[in-house]
């Protein structure tokens, strides 16, 4: 059996009640980190501002802790910059993924050289 074009997904999400991290929130804080600017790092990733504000609402919460220090706008602009605690929660969301994917793409193969056996 031809093992090539076969792929899986996976999707690592952390719940509290419901969901608050994943994915799209780790990518939303990379993207505060470059641009400074949670309004920025949303149109970057072509999201709506409030659909932001509320995905970073929503981890704080369940959290205990904020992610963002804000500065409101006035002469200089406003801006926000990510906690410490963001900083070292995106670190470890991200270790956590690479550890998992790591692990699954072993058990991938595994996977496709048994079912390779099923012909």
């Amino acid at each position: 059996m031809d093992k090539s074009g076969f792929s899986y997904s996976l999707s690592l999400r952390i719940f509290k009640d419901e969901k608050f991290f994943g994915l799209g929130v780790a990518q939303l804080l990379e993207n505060v980190q470059k641009t400074n600017s949670l309004l920025r790092a949303s149109k970057n990733m072509s999201m709506a501002y409030t659909k932001a504000l509320t995905m970073i609402n929503r981890a704080e919460k369940a959290l205990g802790y904020s992610l963002l220090i804000r500065k409101t706008g006035g002469a200089e602009g406003g801006g926000s910059h990510l906690t410490d605690n963001a900083e070292k929660l995106l670190k470890l969301y991200r270790q956590f993924e690479s550890n998992v994917l790591s692990y699954t793409d072993k058990e991938f193969d595994v996977f496709l050289n048994k079912m390779g056996e099923l012909e």
